[in-house]
């Protein structure tokens, strides 16, 4: 013991020696932790013979220890590390948080470019007809679809930067939300000869405006998948908390396998239903501004996509 007196006054570094199997010495710290615990102590000496440093609990705290040999004798010592811990746990933690938050990010990154990017086939489109005969209602639409992306991007830069911005919701007008996505997607359905029925009341839900593109997307989904010359309808309904709105189209339905991942935009590389990242946009927003999207069968023929959002 000659080697570790310096460690038996009074330290919190927990201190005891061993000699073959027989503990010799052990400081205040040590008799505090071991006291009446000889199945521990069996531990800590088997332990010293074949590690060179091991983890034990004493009550609420946490020991890193060490075992030094010298001569016949063994010497442990440990250390407090709790506090250690705990911040290591804390910071893995955060680690993770920061993970999801890059992750959520170049998704929404993603999705945004893949939502101008349609804006840009739009106008593609109308710049082709102002091309082949000049027409104040096309340059309209084509000043209002540049306005569009302007705010998108906007909006989205701001998201991007910052997504505690998408708890600075406001109460938004139903009726005006879905006047701008069908105004969105007015050529692509006169193109099809497809009638939009409107059947909705005066309701107002609870969210960022940027939401105004998962309507889109949905909505430019029915018009794509839909027979020429038929019909889809935007049913809006209260279910207590909620504004709930349905769109209805009658295309070729989606099965009930591909029910689920047609909103995953990892999931969607060889499925024909849907179109491209849009509805993956789509549940995106909708589920940052607490709400829900799911697809229904829409009997005879097509599909009804709800979205459902908080009133308040």
């Amino acid at each position: 013991m000659r080697y570790f007196d310096h460690f038996f006054g009074k330290s919190p570094i927990f201190a005891l020696t061993f000699r073959g199997g027989r503990v010799i010495n052990m400081n205040d710290t040590a008799k505090a932790h071991l006291s009446g615990s000889s199945t521990i102590v069996e531990y800590i000496m088997d332990s010293s013979r074949f590690l060179d440093h091991f983890d034990v609990i004493f009550k609420n705290a946490l020991y890193r220890m060490v075992p030094l040999k010298i001569d016949d004798e063994t010497l442990v010592l440990g250390v407090d590390i709790s506090d250690i811990k705990t911040k290591e746990y804390f910071l893995r933690k955060k680690n993770r948080e920061m993970e999801k938050k890059l992750e959520e990010m170049e998704a929404f990154s993603d999705l945004i470019i893949h939502d101008i990017r349609n804006y840009l086939f739009m106008m593609s489109g109308y710049f082709d007809l102002l091309k082949e005969d000049y027409n104040e209602e096309y340059m309209d639409e084509l000043i209002k679809i540049l306005d569009r992306m302007k705010n998108l991007i906007a909006r989205s830069s701001m998201l991007i930067k910052n997504p505690k911005e998408f708890n600075r919701k406001t109460r938004l007008s139903v009726r005006k939300t879905l006047e701008k996505a069908c105004e969105t997607v007015a050529l692509d359905a006169k193109r099809k000869g497809i009638r939009i029925k409107k059947k909705w009341r005066t309701e107002r839900f609870y969210a960022d405006p940027v939401i105004v593109e998962a309507f889109i997307n949905v909505l430019h989904n029915a018009v794509k998948y839909s027979p020429e010359n038929s019909e889809v309808e935007i049913e809006v309904e209260r279910e207590n908390d909620y504004v709930t709105v349905k769109i209805k189209d009658q295309g070729p339905g989606i099965p009930d396998e591909y029910k689920e991942v047609i909103f995953d935009r990892f999931k969607r590389e060889n499925i024909k239903f849907g179109m491209g990242l849009g509805l993956a946009t789509a549940k995106y927003l909708v589920e940052a501004n607490k709400g829900r999207i799911w697809v229904e069968d829409n009997k005879p023929q097509g599909s009804i996509f709800v979205i459902q959002l908080p009133r308040k």
